[in-house]
C-alpha cells in the first residue's frame, strides 16, 4: 500500500498553479508532497504524484473553492478509469 492509499482521510490540503501540492501539515510523519496535473482534456479530472514513494492517484469530479476541496479518490489508474473503489473525500484548502 502506497503513503498516498489513505491521503484522503487526511484535513488539509494545499496545491498552488505551479502545479505543486501538499496534504497534511509540515513536521507530521505523514507530510506528502505532490505534483498534480489535469487530465482527460478537462477540469474534472486530476493526476497527483507523489514525490516521497513515487506513486500515482487520481481525483474524479475534483471541485475546488476557496476554502475546500472534494471529488472522488482513486488510487490507482485501472480503479479510476474503470470507477470502482472510489472513496468520496472533502478537505480543508488552504
Amino acid at each position: 500500500s502506497s503513503a498516498a492509499s489513505d491521503v484522503y482521510k487526511r484535513q488539509l490540503m494545499t496545491f498552488n498553479a505551479r502545479n505543486q501540492g501538499t496534504i497534511g501539515s509540515a513536521g507530521d510523519p505523514n507530510y506528502l508532497v505532490f505534483e498534480w496535473s489535469w487530465i482527460d482534456g478537462g477540469y474534472n479530472s486530476m493526476e497527483l504524484f507523489f514525490y516521497g514513494d513515487r506513486t500515482y492517484a487520481y481525483i474524479w469530479g475534483a471541485e475546488a473553492t476557496g476554502r475546500t476541496f472534494s471529488g472522488t479518490w482513486y488510487n490507482n489508474w485501472q480503479d479510476f478509469r474503470d470507477r470502482i473503489d472510489g472513496q468520496p473525500f472533502y478537505m480543508r484548502r488552504q
